[in-house]
């Protein structure tokens, strides 16, 4: 089961929004330099260990 790619679409675009961004790459550029994306893929930021 899945969902359709427009849904996805819409989805990633109602998160951009609600983050105030227009692209993904302004949306993971705060989450890269808080580590975020790090700790989410099971890494440990440098100087965060």
């Amino acid at each position: 089961m899945g969902i359709a790619t427009s849904t996805a679409r819409t989805h990633v675009q109602r998160v951009l929004r609600k983050l105030e961004v227009t692209s993904r790459l302004e949306a993971a550029a705060p989450a890269a330099r808080t580590g975020l994306l790090d700790r989410v893929a099971g890494r440990a930021s440098p100087g965060r260990e």
